[in-house]
This record gives structure tokens, C-alpha cells and sequence, in this order.
């Protein structure tokens, strides 16, 4: 029996019949591609930007994405200003001005918000998604914050949750986060 080097030894792909192999390369070939693109690049850049921000700024920047979303709640259900006032805790959290108390029972209240928005209109509702974007700018961690605010937001202006194509067309990550880093 020869001992074969770590080297030679041969992975499982070596029994895989060619029809695995080939879609396995374009499978490879289509991501390659998709990084290449602008929206890979921009999705490229955003992971990079919730890495490397401070969470005060990324909850900051999620209350802005969130608000600008709130007019579809605010249309389903006028008179209800409790998505606002948790934007609010949410923005005074992030500067410092709120407690973990405070935050905590802002996101218990929306989440029963956006339960009965789901109950009453449908998942599939502009407000129900609004709802979300507001609740989960106070998540704890404030990069899930941004990244979940900024999906819910995109699927209640009808982008089907493609939050980063979305921001790529019109150009809104770029400025939002300017202003909320002045």
C-alpha cells in the first residue's frame, strides 16, 4: 500500500460525473460574474461599510432608510404614530440619549405593530414592511440593524427585499449615509 501525499489524493469532485463538474464550473463562472458587476461591487462595499462604521452611525443610518418608508404605515394606518416615536428612541439610543430599557420596550411595542399589520393587511403590505424597517432599527447589533431596516425598506417601495440594487439604481446609500455622517 502506497501513501499517497495530501497533494494527490483525490477530493470528492474526482468522482462526480461530467455533468456535475460542468455545472458546478458555470455555477462558478455566474458568481465570478456577479461579483464583477456594480451591484456586486456596491454589495461589496456595503458589507465592507458595516464592518468598518460605528454602530451609532449605522443605527442612524437605518432610522433614516426606515423613515423614509413610514408614509406607507402612516397611509394604512393614519393616527398611529408609534413606528415614529420608535425611530425616535431608536436615533436617541444611537447618540446616547436613550437606555437599553427604553430601546428594549420600543421594539417589544413594534413588534406587536407590525404582527397586527401583518394580521390585518398581509405580509405582502407596503405597511407591514414599513413596520419592520422602523422595528429593526433597534436591533442590538447595529450592523443587522442597518442591513434588516434597509431589506424591509426595500420591499415596501416593491423591491422585493433587493435592498442593495435598489440603492445602486437610485443612488440613496451613498447619500443617506453623508448625512448622517455630517
Amino acid at each position: 500500500m502506497t501513501l499517497q501525499s495530501d497533494y494527490h489524493r483525490q477530493g470528492p469532485m474526482a468522482a462526480w460525473s461530467a455533468q456535475q463538474r460542468s455545472r458546478y464550473a458555470r455555477i462558478g463562472w455566474e458568481t465570478r460574474r456577479r461579483r464583477r458587476s456594480a451591484l456586486g461591487r456596491a454589495q461589496r462595499r456595503f458589507w465592507l461599510l458595516l464592518r468598518i462604521l460605528e454602530a451609532s452611525t449605522l443605527r442612524l443610518y437605518a432610522c433614516e432608510v426606515a423613515e423614509r418608508v413610514l408614509h406607507h404605515y402612516a397611509a394604512a394606518y393614519p393616527g398611529d404614530s408609534r413606528p415614529a416615536v420608535a425611530l425616535e428612541v431608536a436615533r436617541r439610543y444611537a447618540r446616547g440619549q436613550a437606555g437599553e430599557a427604553e430601546r428594549l420596550a420600543a421594539w417589544r411595542l413594534l413588534h406587536f405593530v407590525a404582527q397586527r399589520s401583518s394580521d390585518e393587511l398581509g405580509d405582502s403590505h407596503p405597511a407591514h414592511a414599513a413596520a419592520n424597517a422602523a422595528g429593526f432599527t433597534l436591533w442590538r447589533p447595529a450592523h443587522r440593524a442597518a442591513y434588516w431596516s434597509l431589506f424591509w425598506a426595500t420591499t415596501a417601495d416593491g423591491g422585493a427585499g433587493d435592498g442593495l440594487a435598489h440603492l445602486v439604481r437610485h443612488g440613496v446609500m451613498l447619500e443617506v449615509l453623508t448625512r448622517v455622517r455630517a
